[in-house]
């Protein structure tokens, strides 16, 4: 299979320098560097049924926080580029009894090639969170794993995802809507799954519970200052607005944040999955 690999505007330099021994990216084939997001998926969906029934226990998102970053900088320390990793149980030969991996998502801009969607493998949590503090945590490791969302699944709503991105909009499409709508969607979707398990922070099991809508989420997650939260929340919400209604005609238009979700996990349900 034929692995791309481009260098994204921003954000990814420092997964371009191949990474130590991982074993679901040994088991998929895919290179020692962050890959595009679609390369992942079609690798894991040609994979044996055993990795792509592989439970994903638990989904994470991140948030720059080094202040010698040049988003935090520029923003004042309000923002950061933000980013998930799953935490996923992988079983293979050498490892029987499950292995403990991870899989760090990132948009990180466009590139001459296309959407700068990425996936970085690697089996030490720490490295690939490293400099940042998480968000919003979904964790059910107690929980049966029929239940909760496989490899395979996620690889397909990683798909739709990309999908759904034309290009890389700093005020619109960025690496937080990419965060957000992969970690939401996850979340409504396996709710009664979630719930069952272990959620942080309170906005987003009160979101998963369907007691919150999205962009409160995302403020309250991302924002911990509640001053500075509510003018975060009604910025965006006047930003979203403003942007649904003026791309309303057009075939790649922005839509309520709460509509895409529900759009992406209505085309997740369409897709076939491996059983856990």
């Amino acid at each position: 299979m034929m692995i791309r690999l481009h260098l994204p505007l921003v954000g990814l330099s420092q997964w371009l320098t191949p990474l130590p021994g991982h074993v679901l990216r040994e088991e998929l084939g895919l290179p020692e560097v962050a890959c595009i997001v679609t390369d992942f998926a079609r690798a894991v969906h040609q994979a044996n049924d055993v990795i792509r029934s592989a439970p994903l226990v638990a989904l994470e998102s991140f948030q720059i926080i080094d202040p010698n970053n040049e988003l935090v900088r520029g923003t004042l320390q309000l923002f950061g580029h933000q980013f998930l990793i799953a935490s996923v149980r992988v079983k293979n030969k050498q490892h029987p009894n499950g292995f403990w991996t991870y899989v760090r998502m990132d948009f990180a801009g466009d590139t001459p090639a296309g959407v700068g969607q990425y996936t970085v493998l690697n089996d030490d949590f720490e490295t690939l969170r490293s400099g940042a503090k998480g968000l919003g945590r979904l964790s059910a490791e107690s929980q049966p794993t029929h239940a909760g969302p496989s490899l395979d699944s996620f690889a397909s709503l990683l798909e739709i995802v990309y999908a759904k991105t034309p290009r890389y909009d700093v005020f619109s499409r960025n690496c937080m809507w990419h965060t957000e709508n992969v970690l939401f969607s996850t979340a409504r979707k396996f709710a009664q799954h979630w719930l069952a398990g272990d959620i942080r922070q309170e906005a987003l099991r009160r979101y998963t519970a369907g007691q919150s809508d999205a962009v409160t989420c995302a403020t309250e997650l991302s924002i911990p200052n509640p001053v500075l939260r509510w003018w975060g929340a009604t910025s965006v919400g006047l930003l979203r607005g403003t942007q649904v209604f003026f791309t309303s005609q057009a075939p790649d238009r922005i839509k309520n944040h709460d509509d895409e979700v529900r759009g992406i996990v209505e085309a997740w349900n369409l897709t076939v999955q491996a059983s856990s």
